[in-house]
């Protein structure tokens, strides 16, 4: 299906939300204007899809996503079994 571009005014999504989710849900990208200006855009996203949509449009996931990996490669890592009994011990200790 090809994705058909749609408009809606901000007046019109709050009196009529549900119409227009259910448009993007058929597959349709639905552009927002506030006074005849592009606002935002309400787009399909599947399952399948949401990481990618996050990453995409989170840059502080981004970026520690890439400190982790940076961490990685330098061998700053803990085996999880490792961390596992290190959290234990101090949870014993607090307790």
């Amino acid at each position: 299906m090809r994705n058909l571009m749609k408009f809606t005014n901000v007046r019109e999504l709050k009196a009529k939300t549900s119409s227009v989710l259910r448009t993007v849900k058929k597959g349709h990208t639905v552009l927002i204007t506030t006074h005849g200006r592009p606002t935002a855009l309400v787009v399909p996203v599947s399952e399948d899809d949401i990481e990618d949509v996050l990453l995409e449009h989170s840059p502080v996931l981004r970026q520690k996503i890439a400190a982790g990996l940076r961490d990685v490669r330098a061998g700053r890592t803990v085996a999880l079994s490792e961390y596992v009994r290190r959290r234990a011990k101090r949870r014993a200790r607090t307790a």
